[in-house]
């Protein structure tokens, strides 16, 4: 417990001591000093709590790892044995592969799907001239 509290005062006296050096040149020293004791209490506060957070989940994890001290240990570098040979292997794919090809011929049967045939974009050979273009603005203007 005191080295928790000891490491939260160390972090605590930095904090003051660098918020002290910072603000020292833009502040009054009343309230340079005001906020560097501020500093120095909310660092301390976040430092214990955080100390307790971290070594209650570390006790946790230490008692787990404990009863679980044999898991791990021993690697079983056995394969099964191979009651499939390639030859079955490969002719229950092409007995898939048939099959699935009867399925697809049949549902291009059922679905005759024709795709869309747009038409190709042209572009306009010749050019429009500025005074085509103010025209043109001009009969829109007054519409």
């Amino acid at each position: 417990m005191r080295k928790k509290i000891y490491f939260s005062l160390i972090i605590a006296v930095i904090t003051f001591l660098f918020i002290l050096f910072i603000s020292l040149a833009r502040n009054p020293l009343s309230t340079t000093l005001r906020s560097s004791v501020y500093g120095f209490a909310v660092s301390f506060v976040i430092m214990f709590i955080s100390n307790l957070f971290i070594s209650t989940f570390l006790k946790k994890e230490s008692t787990n790892n404990e009863e679980e001290v044999t898991s791990g240990s021993v690697i079983d570098f056995t394969t099964p044995e191979d009651e499939l040979n390639h030859n079955t292997i490969q002719s229950e794919m092409n007995e898939n592969k048939t099959q699935n090809d009867k399925d697809d011929q049949s549902k291009q049967n059922k679905n005759d799907f024709t795709p869309l045939h747009l038409p190709k974009l042209a572009k306009k050979e010749k050019e429009i001239s500025e005074r085509d273009l103010v025209n043109g603005v001009r009969q829109m203007l007054n519409e």
